[in-house]
């Protein structure tokens, strides 16, 4: 089997010189002078070198995605008309607060790393890569295809930053696994309200 960069490897360590048997070892399980550890089977991802560009370059754009889907769902929670109105009214504040959330995770994560986070209104007015929100009063039936449309983008580039972040910042890919996760089940929400 050859290992790929994402794959991990388990490794046994001895912590006593002095081997011991016990019936464990005949089921393969760690006796008590060893120690398991996962170890990233890319060789970058084991020497505990990050390349902060590359990671960088992955972590801004979701950290404006975030930050553009956050006020989007708020300008609909407060625009939102018609037939759905309640519903989807506490489901935009939920997705709200939780991108909110998240994007602060993000934002942090890139501070951790020893990078600026950018995300002042005009990085993400120039940067983000959704289109601009109906103005005014949407109605309900507008406003959840809306919203699938912009989590749909956001999961997707996920999908790739998951991927190139293997190689590069386990802790960093963990965090956007997460957070797809989570936009998946908004999307699904919000996909099953569309007639």
């Amino acid at each position: 089997m050859v290992a790929r960069p994402t794959d991990v490897v388990l490794v046994v360590e001895r912590t006593d010189p002095v081997p011991t048997r016990s019936r464990d070892d005949a089921a393969g399980c760690a006796r008590d002078d060893e120690v398991t550890r996962a170890i990233p089977s890319d060789p970058r991802a084991r020497s505990g070198v990050m390349d902060r560009h590359a990671v960088e370059q992955e972590l801004e754009p979701l950290l404006i995605e975030l930050v553009d889907l956050a006020l989007t769902a708020k300008q609909a929670h407060w625009n939102v008309s018609g037939l759905w109105f309640r519903p989807l009214h506490a489901q935009l504040d939920e997705l709200a607060d939780d991108v909110r959330g998240w994007s602060d995770d993000v934002a942090e994560r890139l501070t951790t790393i020893g990078v600026a986070a950018d995300a002042r209104v005009e990085t993400v007015a120039k940067t983000t890569p959704f289109g601009s929100f109906p103005s005014g009063f949407v109605e309900s039936t507008q406003v959840a295809p809306l919203m699938v449309e912009r989590l749909t983008g956001v999961v997707e580039s996920n999908r790739a930053r998951i991927e190139r972040l293997g190689a590069e910042d386990l802790v960093s890919q963990d965090l956007v696994v997460g957070i797809t996760a989570r936009l998946e089940k908004h999307k699904w929400m919000f996909a099953a309200e569309q007639p």
